[in-house]
């Protein structure tokens, strides 16, 4: 089991290709891609640690595939962090992350 410290995730390619052609990722779908237990995403997700739901249909939250993608891309970063990385403008282009491949 994780331990709840913030734990860097990484993106490993063959997990972004899992939901490929799904536009959201549901509580389930995401802890499979981040190689968690429902458990360990629920504690990790309370303590600020993965990145606010995109959007929500009543009370099921929804990640948005592509800034999950991003997100895994930056390292992981916290709730916090990525909040300001998405802010900053350098960081950002047209609402995806640019890569530094101007």
């Amino acid at each position: 089991m994780a331990t709840l410290e913030h734990r860097k995730f990484s993106y490993v390619p063959a997990q972004g290709k899992i939901y490929r052609y799904m536009p959201s990722l549901t509580y389930k779908m995401l802890a499979r891609v981040l190689g968690l237990t429902l458990e360990e995403l629920g504690k990790f997700r309370a303590r600020g640690f993965i990145l606010a739901p995109t959007d929500k249909w009543g009370d099921i939250p929804y990640w948005n595939r592509i800034e999950v993608i991003d997100w895994l891309k930056a390292g992981g970063p916290s709730r916090a962090e990525w909040k300001a990385m998405k802010r900053s403008k350098k960081t950002f282009d047209n609402g995806r992350l640019n890569h530094g491949n101007s």
